[in-house]
């Protein structure tokens, strides 16, 4: 039986207006200080949540078991990764400010130092998604009504999502059903189209079955990413499935998170591919360092790419992490760092130039 359902829309997740997905930007970090003025607290206040925001950012890039593998930046570096701050909700007294505190960090920083260290790091956020509650048992399908319970759980409010933005969206049932006919049909203009009408990126609908006791969802995605799609079953307490909900969701966040990062992981695990500058100061130290280079054994290959005054540039690729590619070098009197003013590897005799 299909109902009619309200005129509500709610946005979930970060309380706010939902917007495009940005990895590197972190909100909400609530940030404190006290210190002989106002100023002087302010001042410390944001750079601690700087710090706070940092790690936060950490948590939504890296995976839970490589996060401790993470190395601790200094402040310094973190204020150069800084791209933008931005305060809500200030206060301040004489000698104590308080804020909320919100940051969006350089993308092109943050992944020269997780590539540094050799940290697999999520290359991009999961898409904001228009959500589409369904629930049936029996031949009654609901959407968004009271007698979905995922809808009700989702209305609550009462969930962590720390990848995942979502929104349930407002309308009447024939909009709802068109949407539903696009996704299903494959239809991706038309769920373009309607996902933009709530500033997300792609639209989801899980739908929700109960059976007796059982109690299965599945969440087809669009646009379409087939590792996405999941079913989910779980048991029903004395056919209650509202009592399940928050179970139910945990897992659904929990696969859509999991397989999202197995997509969208940067894998240090298959060969890595760079380019390396590598000064030289005449093409006869060039014959013996490209002798050394080709005699050692650790390489998937390298290639030469340009020469110019006083350098070459070299194309490399290597299976391993910077410590053992290090350690390989050191055998060979060379090492590997990183540029201070552009960020470019730089392969050098230990202790000074090649």
């Amino acid at each position: 039986m299909m109902k009619k359902i309200c005129l509500i829309g709610l946005v979930l997740g970060l309380g706010m207006k939902i917007a495009s997905a940005d990895l590197y930007r972190v909100s909400g970090i609530p940030i404190s200080a006290e210190l002989s003025s106002a100023k002087e607290a302010r001042s410390a206040a944001i750079e601690n949540g700087e710090t706070d925001a940092f790690w936060a950012l950490m948590k939504k890039m890296v995976a839970p078991d490589y996060l401790q593998q993470v190395p601790k930046p200094n402040a310094g570096d973190i204020l150069n990764w800084v791209q933008t701050v931005s305060l809500a909700n200030e206060k301040h007294t004489a000698t104590k400010y308080m804020a909320d505190l919100s940051v969006r960090f350089d993308p092109n920083q943050i992944q020269t130092f997780l590539t540094q260290n050799q940290i697999p790091f999520l290359m991009k956020d999961l898409p904001t998604t228009v959500i589409v509650p369904v629930f049936q048992n029996g031949e009654n399908l609901w959407t968004l009504e009271e007698q979905n319970p995922l809808y009700a759980y989702l209305k609550s409010g009462d969930f962590s999502t720390p990848l995942w933005r979502i929104t349930v969206p407002v309308g009447e049932l024939d909009e709802i059903m068109q949407a539903r006919e696009a996704l299903q049909s494959g239809n991706k203009a038309a769920l373009s189209d309607w996902a933009g009408k709530y500033n997300a990126d792609s639209v989801a609908i899980i739908w929700v079955t109960q059976k007796g006791p059982y109690v299965t969802a599945k969440t087809t995605y669009m646009p379409v990413e087939p590792a996405l799609e999941n079913q989910i079953d779980v048991v029903a307490s004395n056919g209650n499935a509202g009592s399940v909900m928050p179970n139910l969701w945990k897992k659904i966040v929990k696969v859509q998170e999991e397989k999202w990062r197995n997509l969208q992981t940067q894998n240090f695990e298959t060969s890595m591919t760079f380019w390396a500058q590598i000064p030289i100061r005449t093409l006869s130290e060039w014959n013996g360092l490209s002798k050394k280079l080709k005699q050692a054994g650790f390489w998937d290959s390298f290639t030469v790419r340009a020469f110019r005054p006083n350098e070459v540039w070299v194309t490399f690729q290597y299976k391993g992490t910077s410590i053992d590619l290090n350690r390989q070098l050191h055998s060979l009197g060379m090492e590997l760092t990183v540029g201070e003013q552009n960020g470019v590897w730089i392969l050098r005799k230990m202790g000074g130039e090649l």
